[in-house]
């Protein structure tokens, strides 16, 4: 697509990693019919934690008060259970848990879903001098840690009306 190109640049690849996407599945895969998607599942307590701990820019006005948030981690699930019955064996469902504890195995695992092969730059990601522009930058420059799994636990007892709420 035309449209594209700019973003792209000289790359036979784009990748759009905009959270909301998983809205317009239906539309990119419409649009895009060979476009691997791609779900990274992960517990959602730790989800919630995740979101509810950052301050965004804008976009995100749900994840500041746990019902908004608690509904919008349940509606994810219920619109991505729709889209795999939708579109079986066309999205590739990385579990983060996965990731941390066998990285080199899982990261094998999605590049081969996408078509691609390994290269070290794959395992040593952390390495890359290129601009990142995402609430998650500080964590990019640094190998995979295990911390996000249950930093979650450390607040449990604040948590607690929030963790009733997800389904």
């Amino acid at each position: 697509m035309k449209f594209i190109e700019p973003l792209r640049g000289n790359n036979n690849i784009f990748i759009d990693k905009q959270p909301i996407n998983f809205h317009h599945i239906a539309l990119i895969k419409t649009l895009f019919p060979t476009a691997k998607i791609i779900e990274v599942t992960r517990d959602k307590a730790a989800t919630a934690w995740s979101l509810y701990k950052h301050s965004f820019a804008e976009g995100h006005a749900y994840s500041y008060e746990f019902t908004s948030l608690a509904e919008y981690i349940n509606d994810y699930y219920e619109i991505m259970s729709h889209w795999h019955a939708l579109y079986p064996n066309e999205i590739f469902t990385l579990d983060y848990q996965n990731l941390i504890n066998e990285f080199t195995n899982t990261v094998d695992k999605l590049l081969g879903y996408c078509g691609l092969s390994m290269h070290e730059n794959c395992l040593s990601f952390y390495k890359h001098k290129r601009p990142i522009m995402t609430p998650s930058s500080e964590q990019v420059r640094q190998p995979i840690y295990r911390d996000a799994l249950t930093e979650w636990t450390n607040y449990k007892d604040h948590l607690e009306p929030l963790l009733r709420l997800l389904r």
